[in-house]
């Protein structure tokens, strides 16, 4: 996707443009998943953080400032995600 084309489909995602927030999920779902399973190693929790990443994007999409590309800010945001959960889980006591 071009820059000029990506730049649309934010600008249409910002309007509430359910077709654009569509393509964004089916355009970088199947990466973003396999992203965040390197770092979890669990599909479910894979496909969970990346459907709260990709739908957090549509909550904040009016106030949204992505500054790189889509891609970038959608890698960055799984990503950090499953980092978080990694320390909840780390800093979490053993149950016995």
């Amino acid at each position: 996707m071009g820059t000029g084309e990506e730049l649309q489909l934010i600008r249409s995602l910002k309007r509430g443009d359910n077709h654009a927030y569509k393509h964004i999920y089916d355009h970088h779902y199947t990466l973003l998943c396999k992203i965040a399973y390197e770092f979890l190693k669990d599909d479910f929790l894979s496909e969970t953080i990346v459907d709260d990443a990709i739908f957090h994007l549509w909550e904040i999409r009016e106030t949204v400032n992505i500054t790189t590309s889509l891609r970038s800010y959608l890698v960055q945001a799984v990503r950090n995600r499953c980092i978080n959960l990694s320390l909840i889980h780390i800093s979490e006591p053993t149950r016995r």
